[in-house]
């Protein structure tokens, strides 16, 4: 227990940095600790999530507040207030996401730290990702670097940071996740009706998707197997009525469709129709949960979702593409007990021997939730809110303890080749016209991606890991980088 402090101490002032609705999730149990604790004053800031792009800087930021006058929350926002970041006016600004380049200048970390006393990141996801760009990404913005803390959902996250951060991870705090405690009880959670309606007693496979399947991913940062897997698994539902392929695809992947000229924007209606008319659950609800508890099984791209998902207790796939960057250390320990799905027959196998084992015991998947998700009681974002008194006060906070084993993982059984497995039947051009034709382009991206791995050589691959060393290093000075910027007319 903290001590509650002296009657006449002034609350402490926490502003929230607030950028995607899908990730107040990430920081709403702390928001709610803080708002019923007379010792904190914490406000919600929107600012938007993209802030080189006009049109998705103003969706982000609609959004936001969409969401936060449905939930009847106040809020500043800087295009309706004005509102300036004036020096010590806040105690503590709490970072959700680490981007200085998808934040407003005004926000970018260190100058938003010159106003506060102490800064907070949160992640926004629990990452799994390997490849050098990403653990820069994940480890190395100067959020993660000059944070007063930042909060860990593990001890093995710990590691990383310490590997990888060029702090090392004497500012991280294993608390667990705010994140983690919208998922603590989540078997009683109330699924959307119209999430029931759709999939009705069939047994139902959640696919989670990665947006990162273009063309300018081929080069690095590639963590998705949309472009392998989309015509099989589309194809596959649409022949199989009775089971219910819930899609729900990183809000990054229509717009990447977009952008790679593999969708217009004008015929996404057109898909949404063509999508149910196959049986398909196209799900892009801001709260996942409604997607986890109705689901039996989980086949997902590098993401939070692979850990995520633990808290249910289901069976779960990962799902590698040739050429993705894989997992990171974590990420691969995980690997060891679960399912590793690489093309569509491998996917429509372990849908069927999942189907077929419907409703059995799952003690191998409650045992990888205790290993890789600690602290699932409810109370990260409480954990959370006392780390901040401690702060203020210059007190040590406790962290969770670290696992008693951290021994080996049992492997999973291979998937087993000799099942027979029917191919897949493309979809019908007839009846689904968008649907078919975004597969065939899907299907020719592939081919194109696998020639140009093919072709590229050793000056390619240093060149790139080059260019990518230089931008990182830039962002890490972000007052020189601010001047590039302007220069290039892109601020």
């Amino acid at each position: 227990m903290h001590d509650s402090g002296s009657p006449h101490d002034a609350p402490v002032r926490v502003l929230f940095l607030c950028q995607r609705p899908e990730s107040w999730v990430n920081v709403r149990s702390a928001w709610q600790a803080m708002r019923d604790d007379p010792r904190f004053a914490p406000e919600l800031l929107v600012l938007p999530y993209n802030h080189s792009s006009k049109g998705t800087q103003r969706a982000s930021c609609s959004a936001m507040r969409v969401l936060f006058d449905d939930l009847g929350l106040p809020y500043r926002d800087p295009e309706r207030d004005g509102f300036e970041l004036h020096a010590n006016a806040y105690d503590i600004a709490i970072f959700n996401a680490p981007y200085d380049l998808e934040r407003p200048p005004a926000f970018h970390f260190d100058l938003v730290a010159a106003k506060v006393r102490h800064t907070i990141y949160v992640p926004y996801g629990l990452p799994v990702g390997a490849g050098d760009k990403n653990r820069s990404y994940q480890y190395a913005q100067p959020t993660q670097i000059h944070a007063s803390s930042v909060i860990a959902r593990s001890h093995f996250e710990k590691a990383l940071y310490a590997r990888h951060c060029p702090a090392g991870s004497g500012h991280v705090r294993v608390l667990g996740l705010p994140r983690m405690d919208e998922l603590h009880g989540i078997d009683r959670f109330e699924v959307d009706p119209a999430l029931r309606q759709a999939i009705g007693d069939r047994f139902t496979v959640l696919w989670n998707s990665h947006f990162s399947f273009g063309q300018r991913h081929a080069n690095g940062l590639c963590y998705s197997s949309f472009d392998v897997l989309a015509s099989g698994l589309f194809g596959f539902a649409a022949d199989n009525p009775d089971i219910a392929l819930v899609w729900r695809p990183h809000p990054g992947l229509f717009p990447a469709l977009f952008d790679e000229g593999l969708l217009q924007p004008d015929r996404l209606a057109q898909l949404r129709d063509e999508l149910a008319t196959a049986g398909i659950v196209l799900d892009q609800r801001a709260d996942h949960r409604h997607a986890f508890t109705a689901s039996h099984v989980l086949m997902t791209d590098p993401g939070s979702f692979l850990i995520e998902y633990l808290a249910t207790g289901k069976p779960l796939a990962y799902l590698h593409a040739d050429g993705s960057e894989g997992l990171n250390e974590e990420g691969l320990a995980l690997q060891r007990g679960i399912d590793t799905v690489q093309d569509p027959v491998d996917a429509v196998r372990f849908v069927e021997r999942m189907r077929q084992a419907r409703g059995t015991s799952q003690e191998r998947y409650l045992h990888l939730r205790e290993r890789f998700l600690p602290g699932m009681d409810g109370h990260a974002g409480r954990r959370l809110a006392d780390h901040l008194l401690d702060l203020m006060h210059g007190r040590v906070t406790q962290e969770l303890p670290a696992p008693a084993d951290e021994t080996s993982i049992a492997r999973f059984d291979d998937l087993d080749e000799a099942a027979s497995v029917p191919p897949a039947r493309r979809l019908d051009a007839s009846r689904y016209p968008t649907l078919a034709a975004l597969c065939t382009e899907l299907d020719a991206l592939h081919r194109r991606k696998q020639q140009q791995r093919a072709a590229r050589g050793a000056w390619h691959e240093a060149s790139t890991s080059l260019r990518a060393s230089l931008s990182e290093a830039l962002k890490r000075r972000p007052r020189l980088m601010r001047l590039l910027l302007r220069a290039t007319g892109r601020l």
